[in-house]
């Protein structure tokens, strides 16, 4: 009891860091600009600065992760919806895992507002884990995995002993290999394993 005691307040305290460190929200937050920063950040006029038709107008340099597109005839940019919330998501756990349903509160809270954050935007950026009744989530990305193949299942199962399918295939997605077809890549380089043909197959190494 003490120690579930322990842990309830280390997250407590992490959420109110965490809502302290996003409360303002909005192009600059997006974008993590510092206080007194010389970038210029104006807002369409026709959009509050925390609508989903945010239209911001900042140095090109900065718009190439969060940015979605420039607005025709006009040097202002308007945000990437799954972008900008994957950025926030990302942000929120360079810290390490959290308990799902703390991050799901502050994520929400630190998006601009109107936008809608969808777990399905994170995927192949974080891995869940059951702990008892409780999921946790954490960041596991596809970016930093190696490009080969073989290196890459093995640091899948390093990572994960065993996959669900649902869950490795976002993460072997971009995988091409000549003359190789995406289920002859799977027989090469996992097993299947099966227990009826209404379950889900599941991958470990071969």
């Amino acid at each position: 009891m003490e120690m579930e005691i322990q842990i309830e307040e280390i997250e407590r305290d992490r959420r109110e860091e965490d809502e302290e460190r996003w409360e303002g929200g909005g192009a600059a937050s997006v974008l993590n600009l510092a206080s007194g920063s010389s970038i210029s950040v104006s807002y369409h006029p026709r959009f509050e600065s925390h609508d989903d038709l945010l239209l911001i107008e900042v140095d090109d340099k900065v718009l190439l992760y969060v940015l979605g597109r420039r607005v025709e005839g006009s040097n202002l940019w308007s945000l990437d919806e799954k972008r900008v919330c994957l950025q926030f998501a990302k942000q929120i756990l360079v810290g390490g895992k959290m308990k799902l349903e703390n991050f799901k509160e502050i994520w929400m809270q630190s998006i601009p507002s109107g936008m809608c954050a969808d777990l399905k935007m994170l995927e192949a950026e974080v891995l869940f884990k059951k702990l008892g009744v409780e999921t946790w989530i954490r960041s596991f990305s596809v970016g930093v995995l190696p490009s080969n193949p073989t290196e890459r299942f093995a640091a899948l199962f390093k990572e994960r002993p065993k996959w669900e399918w649902k869950d490795l295939e976002p993460y072997i997605r971009d995988l091409r290999v000549p003359d190789l077809s995406s289920e002859g890549l799977l027989i090469k380089c996992t097993r299947r394993t099966q227990s009826s043909a209404d379950v889900e197959p599941v991958f470990s190494a071969r």
